[in-house]
């Protein structure tokens, strides 16, 4: 027999429990950084250079990258300049590049990949001003109220996890799974098992 629990929890709440009736049988320039609600504009201080510096020519296609990112993202075009600031990233790894694509990333809708983002950034940028890491870390409260962490456990591992038809790992989730607020279908199967299913409705995070 299949069983489920899952608990939901949103920023400044306490995670509720909630059982489930069992069912039968997953540098680019200092210059380069935007703040964390804005457009691309420069940080005061920059964070430091990564360690290991690309090849010149590398070095010069991310700066090129990152400008047509600032250009399209200035332009509206989130989703161009989204593009850009990945390529400059994979070219040339540099904190500051986080915050240009956390903003394209909360702009598209993507807030769980922003808030994502905006976390490393403050984990790999150790010469940010306390004014900066403020700002990046009212983004993620920010961020954080258009979705929940909903965390399930089956009693049973190996079961296939779906979250309105989307595979969403193997029993044991090794992490919450952050969902939108509305309504999601969960779905956990298991040859020898009865599927079980339940429906989910989630409210709207905390003003």
């Amino acid at each position: 027999v299949l069983g489920c629990v899952w608990a939901v929890s949103f920023p400044r709440s306490s995670a509720a429990q909630v059982p489930l009736a069992p069912a039968p049988g997953p540098a680019l320039p200092p210059s380069s950084g935007v703040s964390g609600r804005s457009g691309p504009q420069a940080p005061a201080p920059a964070p430091a250079a990564p360690a290991a510096e690309p090849a010149p020519a590398a070095v010069a296609e991310a700066r090129a990258r990152f400008a047509a990112g600032v250009e399209k993202f200035q332009a509206g075009d989130f989703t161009g300049a989204l593009g850009e600031f990945e390529r400059a990233f994979a070219l040339r790894r540099h904190p500051a590049v986080r915050i240009n694509i956390a903003n394209c990333l909360l702009r598209l809708g993507r807030a769980p990949d922003a808030v994502d983002h905006f976390v490393e950034y403050l984990r790999e940028a150790s010469n940010t001003s306390a004014e900066q890491r403020a700002e990046v870390e009212r983004s993620i409260a920010e961020a954080r109220r258009n979705f929940a962490e909903v965390r399930i456990v089956v009693n049973v591992a190996g079961a296939q996890v779906t979250v309105d038809g989307d595979a969403a790992g193997q029993s044991p989730l090794g992490r919450p799974l952050r969902l939108r607020p509305g309504s999601h279908l969960v779905d956990v199967r298991r040859a020898g098992y009865t599927a079980f299913s339940e429906r989910v409705e989630l409210a709207g995070g905390p003003p």
